[in-house]
């Protein structure tokens, strides 16, 4: 089998262990492996996040390496979260994965910290080994990190690492590779704790991992796959970015910190006005974009599609930078994601949050701290302070290196801030299991995103189990019905931009939803005859049924980040499925897997997850929306949201706290006795 890679950093001991056949069954790779391993520390978790004694996970997946379309990403987790202050993880892009797999190891778990600033390297000629670098290294962006590692190492090395708010311990620092960024869970942090500022593989694009002309040929039929999916050209050409038009036609683009679901200035953050600013700064644009792809500079590993662009904007950039915080300046955006996120390596989503949450206090009368929607100057003051923790900008930004309630708490005491609201300052900061919000707005007529995100194992996270799928129903026109012409009416009342990004899925809202479902989403047939069966997709007072669907796509999202693989070629737009997957893995793994083993590795992981989620003290799963969701015109209704919730853990065999039974841990195999799970800790905790 594979090799994990053991490192205590405070020891300086580095050991290579191979993993049985299975425990890749269980688990595949990927954040799979990564929280099975976590769960071995699950009762001894550290107080602090930034204690020597937290866990970090760093795996590729099985597919990594091959010639698996989009099998580039990689994961990375840990024991105790500075955003969570419990189990999560980040996932990135591009080609580190493939870089650790092809060097001879599946994981990276790292405990202990450094006494001083140090690199991990791997795959080079010498063995693999923890290096002290200079001082003057430590604290410098991304960027110039990598440029150094790559002088040092070779041009062909992957760097990921950590920039100046890393180094300084934000509680929402990232790790990056080649400005592809693992957000989320504030891994950047827990990195700089441990004096670590980077991981640094020897990598070779040309090489690729021997799998048999069978495999290539299922891979090579996946990749047509997706380019057949009638979307494909408008994905590759604008990319994520293609997402702003059609949540605002969808109505529910987030807007001002979640208080409105559109916003009249979108036009001006959307996709299409990117792609034309570009085109007219720079005529050449189109065919430098081309070379990029001839190069293998731009997309991910093995990617058909290439959504990405060089500057890495991503629809999340001009949600949380723009509509979120009511700032329409795209140049200002750009230059923002780039020198003040990118570089020091600060997540998007959680530093933003805490900024809108600001300015709608100051925007309803309840703080004297003057931070008004669309304040462009002061949004990049505190950011730098945030990221420096300093008040060189004269703003509050350094109050929260540790996160929005501890940074109230600070600014209240230090008298810079006044707050005077009957509502709880927690109301402002609009989250779930303390991760921000991000992605889709929550609604009556989007009530799958509702318990979707709800329910997500690392908290407010659209990228855990994101029903896209019902987007489609709530399309679908069929051939009768009393809905029938209100969604026709709804459908053309759509802003034409709008329209248009979403005129290749017109053929989705006519005909057969549930075969559409399978032949061109991947989703096996059992699975939509039982939707079918249910009805709950085109029936929007039906409330029940909806936890199959959440169920699936947690488990399917799962085995993607498993297998390391983007979530865009699966059932969420692109449609491999877990049949595509079955018929990888068994020529991969040399024996029958099915689809129905697929996901239910997916739901063994998704198990594990939801215990190490749950909150220790109280024995549950805090599954629940911020109160501003369940309040106002087209809101989710609580009664109703408790019914969904209550079908979700009957499908999953979840109690009625949200903990997984027993009957389910023992269906699912899900035990920890192998020598193998105690060499891990007994190295790292000895």
């Amino acid at each position: 089998m594979g090799k994990i890679l053991l490192v205590n950093l405070t020891k300086k001991t580095i050991k290579y262990i191979d993993y049985p056949e299975s425990f890749r069954d269980q688990y595949l790779g990927g954040r799979g492996f990564n929280s099975a391993i976590l769960y071995q520390f699950r009762g001894v978790a550290p107080e602090s996040p930034l204690s020597p004694d937290n866990v970090i996970c760093v795996s590729s997946g099985p597919l990594a390496g091959t010639s698996w379309p989009s099998s580039g990403r990689t994961t990375v987790s840990v024991l105790k979260s500075p955003v969570t202050l419990g189990f999560a993880d980040g996932n990135l892009g591009g080609h580190f994965g493939p870089a650790i797999r092809l060097a001879g190891t599946d994981s990276i778990v790292i405990i202990g910290r450094a006494s001083s600033p140090v690199v991990l390297t791997i795959g080079f000629a010498r063995p693999t080994a923890i290096v002290e670098i200079g001082d003057g290294l430590w604290e410098t962006g991304t960027s110039i990190f990598n440029v150094v590692a790559k002088k040092l190492y070779g041009e062909n090395a992957k760097v990921l690492s950590i920039g100046k708010a890393g180094a300084n311990k934000v509680f929402c620092a990232t790790v990056s590779c080649d400005l592809r960024v693992a957000g989320g869970g504030g891994t950047g942090a827990v990195f700089g704790s441990k004096n670590l500022k980077g991981i640094v593989v020897n990598y070779d694009p040309e090489v690729s991992a021997e799998v048999g002309k069978r495999f290539d040929s299922v891979a090579f039929n996946a990749v047509k796959k997706i380019k057949r999916h009638p979307v494909y050209d408008i994905f590759r050409k604008y990319g994520t970015t293609m997402l702003v038009a059609l949540h605002v036609g969808l109505n529910y683009l987030p807007t001002k910190n979640w208080t409105q679901k559109t916003w009249d200035s979108w036009k001006l953050i959307s996709g299409e006005h990117l792609l034309k600013k570009w085109i007219r700064d720079d005529p050449k644009y189109l065919s430098k974009l081309e070379q990029l792809e001839v190069d293998k500079e731009l997309g991910c590993r093995n990617c058909p599609i290439t959504c990405s662009n060089p500057k890495k904007v991503e629809y999340e950039t001009l949600n949380n930078l723009g509509s979120k915080l009511g700032i329409s300046d795209l140049d200002f955006i750009l230059k923002l994601n780039t020198v003040y996120f990118n570089d020091p390596g600060l997540d998007v989503i959680q530093s933003t949050s805490i900024i809108s949450a600001l300015m709608e206090m100051w925007n309803d009368g309840v703080s004297n701290y003057a931070f008004g929607w669309g304040d462009k100057e002061h949004v990049r003051d505190f950011i730098s302070d945030l990221a420096n923790v300093s008040d060189e900008n004269g703003t509050i930004g350094k109050y929260f290196v540790d996160g929005f309630l501890l940074g109230m708490s600070r600014a209240i005491k230090a008298k810079v801030l006044i707050f005077t609201s009957q509502r709880a300052i927690s109301d402002y900061f609009v989250s779930v299991k303390n991760n921000a919000m991000s992605g889709v707005y929550p609604s009556h007529e989007n009530k799958g995103v509702a318990l979707a995100v709800a329910t997500s194992s690392r908290g407010a996270d659209h990228l855990r189990s994101l029903p896209t799928l019902s987007t489609y129903a709530s399309w679908y026109i069929g051939k009768s019905g009393d809905s029938r012409w209100r969604k026709i009416t709804s459908i053309s009342s759509m802003p034409f931009s709008s329209l248009m990004m979403m005129r290749k899925d017109a053929k989705f809202i006519l005909g057969k939803l549930y075969k559409t479902y399978n032949k061109t989403f991947g989703v096996p047939k059992p699975i939509a005859a039982q939707w079918e069966k249910s009805g709950f997709l085109t029936n929007e007072d039906q409330y029940v049924g909806w936890g199959s669907m959440i169920k699936y796509c947690q488990e399917l999202y799962a085995v993607a980040d498993a297998l390391g693989i983007c979530k865009f070629t699966t059932s969420w737009r692109f449609g491999l499925g877990p049949e595509d997957f079955a018929r990888a893995l068994s020529l991969l793994f040399r024996k029958p897997v099915s689809w129905k083993q697929v996901l239910e590795v997916g739901e063994r992981i998704y198990t594990i997850e939801r215990e190490l989620c749950c909150t220790e003290k109280d024995g549950f799963v805090n599954d629940d929306l911020p109160k501003r969701f369940f309040v106002g015109e087209g809101s989710v209704d609580k009664k109703h949201f408790i019914k969904m919730l209550l079908d979700y853990y009957c499908e999953c065999s979840y109690g009625i706290w949200g903990t997984p039974s027993m009957e389910l841990r023992k269906r699912l195999n899900i035990n920890f006795e192998d020598k193998f799970f105690s060499e891990i800790v007994d190295f790292l905790r000895d």
